[in-house]
This record gives structure tokens, sequence and C-alpha cells, in this order.
């Protein structure tokens, strides 16, 4: 809510209190079947209780091109955004990330909003308990650390895990027909005319999709196939539809995040989404080379406690073609040359100088006297204790013998 000075109110709203925007409504005892917004500048006369929680001083709030919003998939309604002002190397990182990113025509992710709506079946839904019992099983955080570590791989892993991911995993495509394809994926000399039925195949599993993303991706398998048999037939595949299976397995991930997100107020299939993590994370894992994303909460303690390591850190960081790797490699390497952080080989060339140090021949031998010094002191306390040792030992040997005489 922002508090509008007097001068600097509307005056087609002078009779008004306070102005709200449509896309903040969650709920209309008129939504029967979707969530229908006014399109229009609408009255309304309220009755509530108004509540801050929290109160943001002037000039800590900023409004943002609602381009530049939408291109970071942002809502309107008091989204947290970060404004590199102050660190112009930090900013010119990041404008050429985004610069690159653009140029590979990148498309939003982002699902659409969700809406379960309270008259179904001619019946009130009384009770919220699906979504309250949805919303405690972890899909939004499972989901979450699934996009991360995906997004983490280089694009050729992240290819690999969509091709595997995304058949059979959204309805219309039968699970025989996905056993058969996973199967010719793994012989090295697939045959043609297997491939032919499995079009085939595919083609007709494709009418039982309903949900618009199991259309799309019904149609993405038959293509996909197609693509595959172009390949044995030495013709050039059609790189479109390798870009559309990697963004269908993002867009898994995405909407999975989302599902988890309204599950308290949205009945979005959780538990069938969460069914799919299990596979899912086997999947990723099972690639060679799988590195999880080192950006994380793990990090801070480590830096903390001094047990950061650079270059294990750097290595992580490599091929990960997200821009917080981006971000977070050129931070380590900043950190590095102003010796912020040292990595093993600093550490180790330190220890090789603090090794070689030229004494002249007054400080040699001023240092092996002090050293000397202890030394013997411990020699003497040992040899003293051997000799005691020893006369005890003689001694009960004695006594023993003159016992057995």
């Amino acid at each position: 809510m922002i508090v509008v000075p007097d001068e600097m109110w509307p005056a087609d709203f002078a009779e008004r209190g306070v102005v709200m925007s449509a896309e903040d409504v969650k709920c209309h005892s008129y939504w029967l079947e979707e969530k229908d917004r006014v399109k229009a500048d609408t009255a309304l006369e309220c009755v509530g209780i108004l509540q801050a929680t929290e109160v943001f001083a002037p000039g800590s709030l900023v409004a943002v091109p609602s381009v530049e919003q939408k291109m970071l998939d942002g809502d309107f309604d008091g989204d947290t955004v970060v404004i590199i002002g102050d660190q112009p190397r930090l900013y010119e990182h990041v404008r050429q990330f985004d610069a690159q990113l653009q140029a590979r025509g990148i498309a939003s992710m982002k699902p659409p909003k969700s809406h379960t709506p309270a008259i179904e079946k001619s019946g009130y839904q009384f009770t919220r308990s699906k979504q309250i019992l949805s919303a405690t099983g972890l899909v939004l955080e499972t989901y979450s650390c699934l996009q991360r570590n995906v997004l983490a791989q280089p694009l050729e892993a992240q290819r690999w895990f969509a091709e595997r991911a995304i058949f059979g995993t959204y309805e219309g495509i039968h699970n025989e027909l996905k056993a058969d394809i996973r199967a010719l994926l793994q012989e090295d000399r697939p045959d043609g005319q297997a491939l032919h039925e499995l079009i085939a195949r595919a083609r007709e599993d494709s009418k039982a999709a309903r949900h618009p993303v199991a259309c799309e991706l019904a149609a993405l398998l038959v293509a996909e196939l197609q693509d595959w048999n172009l390949q044995l037939n030495s013709e050039p595949a059609h790189e479109q539809s390798e870009v559309k299976l990697h963004e269908s397995a993002i867009n898994l991930l995405s909407v999975g995040i989302k599902v988890g997100t309204d599950a308290y107020k949205s009945d979005t299939g959780a538990r069938v989404f969460m069914q799919k993590t299990t596979e899912l994370q086997r999947l990723l894992e099972q690639r060679p080379g799988f590195k999880s994303a080192p950006y994380v909460k793990a990090q801070a303690a480590k830096l903390h406690q001094g047990r950061f390591d650079v270059d294990g850190s750097l290595a992580d960081l490599k091929d990960n073609p997200t821009l917080a790797a981006s971000v977070m490699e050129a931070s380590i390497r900043l950190a590095v040359e102003k010796r912020i952080l040292l990595s093993a080989l600093a550490i180790s060339a330190e220890d090789d100088r603090a090794s070689t140090i030229t004494l002249s021949s007054e400080q040699a031998l001023e240092r092996a006297r002090l050293e000397a010094a202890p030394a013997e002191a411990q020699e003497s306390a040992i040899t003293k204790n051997c000799a005691c040792g020893c006369r005890a030992f003689a001694a009960g040997r004695h006594r023993g013998e003159g016992a057995a005489s």
C-alpha cells in the first residue's frame, strides 16, 4: 500500500479513500469457472480491517517500468527489486550477461496463475483441507532445488536431462511407448523400421492428450522422433525441436515450483508432481559429471568460519551457464585479486617463501642456539627418566633372583 499525499491524489478518485488493483483480487463470488477480473474502474463499498505489518520510509520504494518487470517475470504487488547502482563492475557484468541471454532468445518460463473455483459440480467447497495438506508436501522446496541444479549443469547436460525427463511425464504418452523409446535410445545402431513404428504409435497416443502442455509435449515427441529419423538417414535435423525440448524441461520444473507455491490456495495436483521428483532427481544425478550448484547458504557459513575453498568453488562453477554462477565466479576472482580470499596456490606460494628465508650467519647462529636450548632440556629430561627406569628395573630383577635362591 502506498500513501499518496493529498496534493498528488488523482482528481478522478477524489471521493475514494483507497484505490486497489484488480490484479490483487484473490477471490470473487462471481468466479464460478475461472478468474474474471474487472477491466474498468469499479466503485466498491468495503468493510474490513486494514493491517500494516511493515512500514517503508519515503525514498525506499521505486517504480519499475512494466516492460522490465515483465521481462524479469515479476509481479506488481510489492516484489523486492535489486538495484545495482554503486557497483559499476557488477552492473557491467550483469548487463553483458543479460545481453547475451536476450541474444539467445530465451522465452519466459513463468507458468500461468492457477485457480480453483469455489463452486464445483453444483456444490460449494466448504473446506480447504486438500490444499492445506498439499502445501505441506515440500513440492515447492523440492522443485526449486531441482531447477537450480538443472540450470547449473552445462547446456549439453541440460539437453540430455530434457530428452529423458520430458517423455512420459505428461499425460498422452503411454508407459510402453516410453519404455520402447528409451530402449531404442540405448542402442548403438537404432533400427529404422522400429523407429518408424514408434513414430506411428506416438501419433496415435498423442490423440489422448487433453492438457494444453500435454498436447504440446505429445506433438513435440512426434517431431523429435522424426528428427531422429532424419539423423539416421544422414539428413540435417531441426535445431528448433531441441530448443523446444529444453524449454519444456525447464517449464516442467517451473510448473512444479508454481504447483508448490499455489498448493495452499488451489488444487494444483501437488501429489502427482511430488511422485515425479524421485525419478527426476535420480535422472539428474545419473549423468556423469553432475555437480550441485555451489551458490547455497552453506557457503556463507564456510566464509564465516574461514573454510571457503576458492579453487574447489571455481571448479564447481566451470561450465555453469547461469547468471548466479557468473557473478559468483567474478566475485571470487576479484576477492582473490584483492587478497580478501586466498587460493590454495597463493597459500602454497606463501609457504614456500616462508621456508626459504635467507639468514645472515649471526642470525642463523642465534636461531640455532634458541632452538637447541629447549631440545637440550627435553633430552636431559628423557635421559633422566630412562636412567631412573633402568635402576628400578635392575633393583627389581636383583630382588627376584635373591628370592629364587
